[in-house]
């Protein structure tokens, strides 16, 4: 029996001869299959180590999960891939009465249990207690499998509904009647915090003031702690010849195995400078499975020259196992274009294309405004973001530019120069999916922005990063979860083609599938050749018409399964566009060709592991050592799972190589040949006077304040006043100057001059007076 002031958690025996055959139906139950993450494994094996320091002297400590049932349940796991039931410890199995300290503790508990049957949990109902001594508190918990209840078969009536539904995915039930429930006992009161939120605001800033001049020795210590814990860790960092950093780069294992997956297209941006040195803050950042935003690396950069892009760059091929991406998009930025010229060759280097825009409306902005030129704008766009091929964008522009008198405008010669740099038709092919723009960069610096400010290190900086890549990884394990376990509660259409790309994608990809397959039906078709050509267009009777009608041909290799349109959305996304889809749709077809669903784009458990083609001649760093030998190992290990023979030839070869791994790393050591390097380069030229951190460097001096491209910015609001005051004098001359032949007053100006000088020396006045 509990006591009153312990905080126990007791299974409830309200229904005993349910409870009692929960463990055998689970293990008869074979359709169940789970697929839960290596992160769960080991954040068990975490907790098992906890609570194991905390052990007290009671019979329960026998109950705690702990390391070795973690790895006695994974070494019988290869028995259960014959469908053999698996043999599980009674005490990791519930039963009625049994007794828990925490609510955490009981659903670690639960959960476990769960993954070793296999199939996961979901609480699906609380008891908040109503009496004045639990204040509302939580006293009861019930647990089932997620799969628990059935599945709407649709008989049942339907109230009609005048609004639009929401398109919603729900979980394949199978009525799973696997239930825990447990109750609360014992006295547990809610006491009031000691501090109070201005406390916690004076400790912030007691903390970053003490980092002053201790904050890159501080980073470094962060960054060799991650490292020992990480051994995919990878950081470097540039130093002046006061010992001062310049510039720093910095990724984690999850990160380096995210851009081996997904590293195809990368958007690198440094507009964002707010931290306390002024530093450019550059993310590489790419998409994912699932269409979001991911952080493959960030960078500190001391300046903007080619030089120390190239070192960013270069920094992270070696980080990346030597794996170039396929596309680059960045700003404008011409040192930037000369270093990805010598570094990635190979790349597709696209500029970002909102930015362009917003600098011609910015400079030619009354161009669009002129009531001569109404029709200017909706012209302007349909070229530029709809033209299908080269020829036809280069005559619609010379033609609009003829047509409005847009020849004096210089922006516009400009964008005509550079055209083959940002606009749409000119990349069309290259694989930049959703985007023409850096929002992926200024998305990933929005997130900074809410938790560091200008007065922040680079300290804080780095436990942002760790937060916000936390929630990155878990949003995209979250999602893989709802891909694999959720269903669209309905679709649009009654096609075989979409129940098929629901079962493959994705979630947010098959919403964007989704789209494309609802654009199929303000299109008809027209067979050019039968079997190899066809033409599709917009349907003449919608109500509203493109400014622009075009026709999107599709030609087709019936017995190859192949379609190329015109648009070429599907280089550019890898999803098939309305277009194909239409004429599949004509052509009858039930199913879509394979290799038009990309790896991807498909659910996790479909993704075939490709490895990646590794640089191996680089043996002076540890962590590309580390990469090149965990994928290959982790090929191998995949290879001979698939069979108990394979299995156990693999076991003994392994206690083979560790064993002569040992004798030369013993005769290394008494060689003193062993240097680990990780993280370490050797000094650079003279002539830049500079160097790179080591292991075994200390007394790193923080950097000074950068010198950056771009509008300076003021140290303080009075600087800024001040700013423009000048400014405002400086003009009023310009136009007094210009203002000669105007027929005015002799004393006019001087008396407009007097009127503006005495208002600002009264304002001086005023902020004085108020200072004081």
């Amino acid at each position: 029996m509990a006591t009153e002031n312990d905080d126990y958690v007791e299974l409830n025996s309200d229904d005993e001869n349910e409870q009692e055959g929960t463990s055998k139906m689970l293990q008869q139950d074979s359709q169940i299959n789970t697929f839960t993450a290596i992160e769960q494994v080991e954040q068990h094996v975490g907790q098992a180590e906890t609570t194991s320091e905390t052990k007290a002297t009671s019979a329960e400590d026998n109950d705690i999960i702990n390391e070795e049932d973690i790895n006695n349940y994974l070494a019988n796991e290869e028995d259960s891939q014959d469908n053999t039931p698996v043999v599980i410890d009674k005490k990791h199995i519930p039963c009625i009465g049994k007794k828990f300290r925490t609510h955490e503790e009981t659903r670690s508990f639960f959960n476990f249990y769960a993954y070793q049957v296999g199939f996961s949990i979901v609480i699906t109902h609380h008891y908040k207690s109503t009496s004045k001594k639990r204040f509302g508190q939580i006293t009861k918990y019930t647990y089932q499998c997620y799969r628990y209840g059935k599945n709407d078969d649709g008989q049942k009536k339907k109230k009609k509904k005048t609004q639009q539904q929401r398109n919603t995915q729900v979980i394949d039930r199978t009525d799973c009647k696997c239930m825990l429930t447990v109750r609360l006992e014992g006295d547990r009161r809610h006491t009031a915090l000691p501090y109070t939120r201005k406390d916690v605001s004076n400790v912030g800033t007691t903390i970053n003031s003490e980092t002053r001049n201790t904050d890159m020795n501080q980073v470094m210590e962060y960054l060799r702690q991650k490292e020992a814990k990480d051994p995919g860790y990878y950081y470097k960092l540039t130093l002046d010849e006061n010992n001062k950093v310049k510039s720093m780069f910095w990724t984690d294992g999850r990160s380096t195995q995210l851009y081996e997956q997904y590293g195809e297209f990368v958007s690198f941006d440094t507009t964002y400078k707010t931290n306390r040195y002024n530093m450019p803050f550059a993310p590489i950042v790419g998409v994912t499975g699932h269409g979001n935003i991911c952080i493959f690396a960030c960078a500190f950069l001391g300046d903007e020259t080619t030089e120390t892009f190239k070192w960013v760059f270069e920094t992270f091929l070696t980080a990346m196992g030597r794996k170039h991406p396929e596309t680059i998009i960045t700003d404008q930025d011409l040192a930037m274009r000369a270093a990805i010229r010598q570094v990635f060759p190979n790349s597709k280097h696209r500029n970002c294309l909102f930015h362009i825009l917003k600098k011609y409306r910015e400079r030619s902005g009354n161009t669009f405004s002129d009531k001569r030129r109404k029709d200017l704008y909706a012209e302007f766009n349909d070229i530029v973001h709809n033209s299908l091929t080269r020829a036809e964008f280069e005559s619609l522009w010379l033609q609009m530019i003829a047509q409005y008198n847009l020849e004096n405008i210089k922006y516009l010669e400009i964008m005509w120069r550079t055209r083959k740099n940002f606009i749409p038709v000119y990349s069309k092919t290259d694989f930049c999916p959703f985007i023409h723009s850096t929002a992926l960069s200024e998305g990933t610096n929005a997130r900074f922005k809410r938790g560091v400010g200008p007065t922040h290190s680079v300290m804080t900086f780095l436990l942002e990063y760790e937060t916000i890549n936390d929630i990155i990884f878990d949003t995209e394990y979250g999602k893989d979860y709802e891909s694999r376990n959720k269903k669209p509660k309905s679709f649009w259409s009654n096609y075989m083609i979409e129940e098929q790309a629901a079962d493959l994608y994705n979630h947010g990809i098959f919403d964007k599938f989704q789209d494309e397959l609802k654009g199929t039906l303000n299109l008809e078709v027209a067979a050019i050749q039968q079997g190899k050509a066809y033409e599709v267009y917009a349907a003449p009777n919608l109500k509203q018409q493109e400014f622009r009608s075009r026709r999107y041909v599709v030609m087709t290799d019936l017995p190859q399964e192949n379609f190329v349109c015109i648009c070429a959305k599907f280089s550019k996304d890898g999803v098939l566009c309305s277009h194909v889809l239409k004429v599949m749709l004509y052509l009858k077809m039930s199913k879509i060709p394979d290799k038009y669903i990309i790896e991807r784009w498909r659910k996790k458990e479909r993704i075939l592991t490709v490895s990646m083609q590794l640089a191996t001649n680089d043996e002076n760093s540890s962590v590309l050592r580390f990469n090149v030998l965990s994928r290959r190992i982790c090929n191998m290990a995949s290879k001979a799972s698939k069979s108990k023979e394979t299995y156990e030839y693999l076991l003994g070869e392994i206690d083979n190589l560790d064993s002569n791994l040992d004798l030369i790393i013993e005769d290394a050591a008494q060689n003193q040949a062993s240097i680990d390097e990780s993280n370490t380069v050797e000094n650079t030229s003279e002539d830049q006077a500079e160097k790179e951190t080591t292991n075994e460097q200390e007394d790193i001096q923080d950097p000074d304040i950068a010198n950056t491209k771009g509008k300076k910015i003021s140290k303080n609001k009075r600087d800024g006043r001040e700013d423009k005051r000048t400014a405002k004098k400086t003009l009023y001359k310009m136009w007094k100057n210009k203002s000669h032949n105007r027929k005015l007053p002799a004393d006019a100006n001087c008396k407009k001059y007097k009127e503006n000088t005495e208002d600002y020396n009264n304002k001086d006045n005023r902020e004085a007076s108020n200072a004081r």
